[in-house]
């Protein structure tokens, strides 16, 4: 663990405690298991570069992983012609 402290920090930054002005800075030891999102695609039938949304928002950046474990429900949402040309994945996380 690392923390910075600065007497600037405080007048500058909101939510930061008066009396112990500071960020700290974690690094995490545990491996999470991730998915990329061509291979969820995959998974499900899918070309590579199926858009894929998750809580109903479009991932713009084909390069982003999902944690595993944070993945709730996965649906394939199939092309209607009007809203979506081609078939999607909306993934619900928790």
């Amino acid at each position: 663990m690392k923390v910075f402290k600065y007497k600037a920090i405080g007048s500058k930054v909101l939510f930061v405690d008066q009396q112990n002005p500071g960020i700290v800075t974690l690094e995490i030891q545990k491996k999470f298991g991730t998915k990329s999102q061509s291979e969820i695609n995959k998974f499900f039938g899918l070309d590579n570069e199926t858009d894929i949304y998750v809580n109903g928002y479009l991932v713009e950046d084909k390069s982003l992983k999902l944690y595993s474990s944070s993945i709730a429900k996965v649906e394939v949402l199939e092309k209607d012609h009007l809203r979506l040309k081609t078939a999607v994945l909306n993934i619900s996380l928790n």
